[in-house]
């Protein structure tokens, strides 16, 4: 019998187990330990820690700030994370946001590891993470954690700039009913229901709706989506919980051109699913015995006919194409916490995961690829005075892509008076190739002739990064402002991206290879602001300076990456009482110089300073004994806010939105 790739992980699941059975796993930090004046959180180092003592940068958005934005989008929402670069992608998928920490990104958002209660959205086999298609809703949403650094210690491989932790709000029972409808111009529309109950140990929230926009004004870009996600939280005895989740989206969206011959106008179905498990044991003080299970599937449908193509052999022909595919994941995770001595704080654990794709077109007519994963990880924090706070830790990875990876990670913190902290670390990461990068090569077919789009170079090593920063956190001026100021230096090298010279020509046309092109280097400085000027109003500034620079691989042309030098956004609330509530928010992105086309690359238009306006107010009532909230904004009050590119260009969008709880 021939042993499948993933056998060994699966087999090994019983040896962790037993080898871990007086594990456990750090709890999520309470509504009130996040919501204390130095907020508690749990994603950069798996352990609960104020956020004056993490070992790299942290910004946490939490519920009251994504209310205040208006956005309802979970990608938009990161435009106010210092150095997070928000932008439309052009690419195999349509166009899509990318997020990117320091820009160094293609259409795909490769090199942040996203997670939602836990659990990878970071999908095969293109390595991306497509935002519009979470089944999710933000209304959900609890806060967002976003670790700004080299995060693979924690994390993984693909937390290689950083790690956007998605976390949602814990159901309560007796909440009840909500619903929601927004409308707006350019065709958003959106509906949410939702309800929240429980018994006397279970609590539960099943919550189902529907999004759609037509998109840019110059593009076929629109797009809907249905979504269904059920969590229940389950109190087993006193020592243990339980919580599942399910989750379902399912829509479609536009993507093509009518001058291309091959990439017509059409629709692109899209599916997700999940499904998650999670089961802790309280041990004793500072010990739990924690482990987790999901499994999740991506699904594509596209297919569409070609005009007719002019073959060397005539007449011409108009041909079918299918781009169906589909991609499925298991993961399993075990983690044990102890305090073994006084000032003294350890997290370990194992894990495995399971990535098999089926998309023939991506692969030559192979179905069927796969990938494993094996981990062990550790970190431990040790106050070594009451003022120095010492941190180390690394994750060990071997995965059947690129064998055996190391990330480290080491940091010092020196605690200062009223809840202020400087830091000093440094990061190592690494980021796996997907299995599109390494073993992909997509081509369409017509009659006998195979035309190459896109393929693996081969031998692909993992991406490396050395990330060094120093940072300040804290109230400077003992009055109700934090402010967190981060200076960094990061050099990635053996990046991945697109290649090609005039040897890559196969039946007429030319294509490109995936290979470790280059060195990057990006230096700066960073700035976030958070200022409650009164207990009615509340700012939030962020503001990035970043320089990027390439060092292309020998006999290699180099590859553009860049994202503006300057990036600046604002977000202030007031409340102004008897349930009145209004929201201001301003985006300056810098620019971006012109860049000429290397060969397998596009050209990039310059792109000038740019500044968006959204605006908000709000009216909270009692009606009819429920709490009825009424909203009306304006995105883009300025007009015409271009995106990266001037296709992309962002108009003025007016919305109302209506939502109703008891």
């Amino acid at each position: 019998m021939v042993e499948r790739p993933y056998t060994r992980s699966l087999a090994m699941l019983p040896i962790i187990g037993l080898a871990w059975m007086g594990a456990a796993a750090e709890e999520p930090p309470s509504e009130q330990e996040f919501f204390a004046p130095v907020p508690i959180v749990l994603t950069a180092s798996r352990l609960r820690q104020p956020i004056t003592e993490v070992p790299v940068t942290m910004t946490v958005i939490d519920r009251a700030t994504i209310e205040a934005s208006g956005l309802r989008s979970i990608a938009e929402v990161l435009r106010l994370v210092p150095g997070m670069y928000v932008r439309p992608g052009l690419g195999i998928e349509g166009v899509v946001p990318v997020v990117s920490y320091h820009g160094m990104t293609s259409e795909f958002s490769r090199r942040m590891q996203v997670l939602i209660d836990g659990r990878s959205a970071y999908l095969p086999p293109f390595a991306t993470v497509l935002w519009d298609d979470l089944p999710i809703s933000i209304d959900d949403v609890e806060r967002i954690e976003v670790t700004r650094g080299p995060n693979a210690a924690s994390d993984g491989a693909n937390a290689f700039f950083g790690t956007i932790n998605i976390i949602t709000r814990a159901p309560v029972a007796g909440e009840g009913a909500y619903g929601l409808a927004r409308a707006g111009q350019r065709g958003e529309r959106e509906g949410e229901l939702r309800y929240t109950g429980g018994l006397e140990s279970a609590s539960y929230r099943v919550t189902a709706g529907r999004r759609a926009d037509d998109g840019f004004v110059n593009l076929y870009d629109a797009q809907a989506h249905d979504y269904a996600t059920g969590r229940a939280d389950v109190e087993l005895s006193r020592q243990d919980t339980l919580q599942l989740q399910l989750g379902y989206s399912g829509g479609w969206r536009q993507q093509g051109f009518e001058t291309s011959p091959v990439n017509r106008p059409r629709s692109k179905g899209v599916d997700d699913e999940y499904g998650q498990a999670r089961w802790q044991r309280a041990l004793a003080q500072d010990q739990e015995l924690s482990l987790q299970y999901y499994y999740e599937r991506h699904s594509v449908r596209e297919s569409d006919l070609t005009l007719p193509i002019p073959l060397p052999a005539p007449p011409p022909q108009a041909y079918y194409l299918t781009a169906d595919y589909r991609f499925d994941r298991h993961a399993f995770e075990l983690q044990h916490t102890l305090a073994p001595a006084a000032g003294l704080r350890v997290v370990w654990g194992a894990g495995a995961q399971i990535d098999q794709v089926d998309a023939p077109i991506y692969f030559n007519g192979r179905t069927n690829v796969s990938s494993n994963l094996e981990r062990l990880f550790a970190h431990a924090e040790w106050h070594a005075t009451t003022s120095v706070l010492l941190q180390a830790g690394g994750m060990l990875e071997r995965t059947s892509i690129a064998g055996t990876d190391l990330s480290p990670r080491v940091s010092a913190t020196y605690l200062l008076g009223n809840d202020q902290s400087l830091r000093a670390s440094v990061s190592g990461a690494t980021r796996t190739p997907s299995l599109f990068e390494s073993q992909g090569d997509f081509g369409l077919t017509f009659g006998t002739q195979r035309y190459v789009v896109q393929a693996s170079g081969g031998n692909l090593q993992s991406e490396r990064i050395i990330s060094s920063e120093i940072g300040y956190h804290g109230s400077p001026w003992g009055i109700a402002l934090q402010l967190d100021v981060k200076c960094y230096r990061d050099h990635a090298s053996r990046m991945i991206d697109e290649y090609s010279d005039a040897t890559l020509v196969n039946n007429l046309n030319q294509y490109t290879l995936l290979k470790n092109l280059d060195d990057a280097h990006a230096t700066g400085v960073e700035t976030e602001v958070h200022w409650n000027a009164g207990s009615a109003t509340h700012v939030l500034l962020s503001y990035a300076y970043t320089v990027i620079s390439t060092v292309p691989a020998p006999g290699t042309p180099g590859v553009y990456r860049t994202m503006p030098r300057n990036l600046l956004s604002a977000l202030g609330q007031h409340d102004f009482g008897d349930g009145w509530g209004a929201s201001l928010a301003l985006y300056l992105d810098g620019g971006l110089p012109a860049q000429a086309a290397a060969p397998g690359q596009s050209g990039q238009s310059a792109v000038g300073f740019e500044r968006r306006l959204d605006a908000r107010l709000s009216r909270r009532v009692r009606l009819a004994g429920a709490h009825v909230k009424a909203a009306l904004g304006v995105e883009d009050a300025l007009a015409d806010f271009v995106e990266f590119r001037s296709n992309t260009t962002f108009t003025r969008r007016a919305y109302l939105e209506v939502s109703a709880s008891p």
